[in-house]
């Protein structure tokens, strides 16, 4: 996969207002790489991003938006095929092949076109930027050690909402620590959720599952969101 990247440990009490990140490492906390594995019904929007026509050839992870449009991380370039409602990396579920792709000039985020309509769920875009810092999840097909390929299930890990910071393009992003786990090279362009709705979208992280101290960051989704709108028509809430 495309220049991926990851979180760690360590968190803020939810209901902390954000603010920008600090310069200073985060405290140490639980030293795990991993999550839980989880079922497609679990996270029926993830979706699996390919460089192939045939969904054999695993990239990035992202999200389904509408009957038609996946959300993904900009750095993400190169789609070809898209693998949807499958927990098993390159098997099972449906492929669609991609006829757009948009890129967003504010951040790391991308639109990809599905050249016919999927009829499985869609996660729901949470317009409204997030102000407390909190628990989230984590979502993806990512490694899950530093010599490992891409994971063959779909993962999830618990994470915390940090601190505001940076996309891999400047664009305005949250930051996260990870609890039970962090994400790691494949799970870039996957979804970040709070309470149900898709709040960012992985873009950077340090890169190295063996560092737990180190942060993750997610393009906002409530930033990009009229952009969104105004390809694909979904509005969020």
């Amino acid at each position: 996969m495309k220049s991926i990247r990851l979180l760690a440990a360590a968190a803020l009490a939810a209901g902390t207002l954000l603010a920008p990140a600090a310069a200073t490492a985060a405290p140490a906390g639980t030293d795990i790489v991993g999550g839980d594995t989880i079922p497609i019904s679990a996270a029926p929007y993830a979706v699996q991003i390919h460089v192939n026509t045939t969904g054999t050839a695993f990239n990035c992870t992202g999200s389904l938006i509408s009957s038609q449009w996946v959300l993904t991380a900009k750095h993400c370039e190169g789609t070809r095929s898209v693998r949807l409602g499958s927990a098993s990396n390159g098997s099972g579920g449906t492929v669609r092949t991609i006829v757009a792709d948009r890129a967003f000039a504010g951040g790391d985020v991308r639109l990809l076109k599905l050249s016919s309509p999927y009829s499985g769920a869609t996660v729901t875009l949470d317009r409204d930027r997030v102000t407390q810092a909190g628990p989230a999840s984590a979502y993806g097909w990512g490694r899950t050690c530093s010599v490992c390929n891409a994971s063959p299930t779909l993962k999830t890990a618990q994470v915390s909402i940090t601190a505001y910071s940076s996309d891999a393009y400047g664009g305005p992003a949250l930051q996260t620590y990870g609890q039970d786990g962090q994400v790691f090279k494949g799970d870039s362009g996957g979804p970040l959720m709070v309470n149900g709705q898709q709040v960012g979208v992985l873009s950077t992280g340090s890169g190295d599952p063996d560092t737990y101290d180190r942060p993750a960051n997610y393009s906002e989704v409530s930033n990009a969101m009229s952009w969104i709108t105004s390809i694909s028509g979904v509005t969020g809430r």
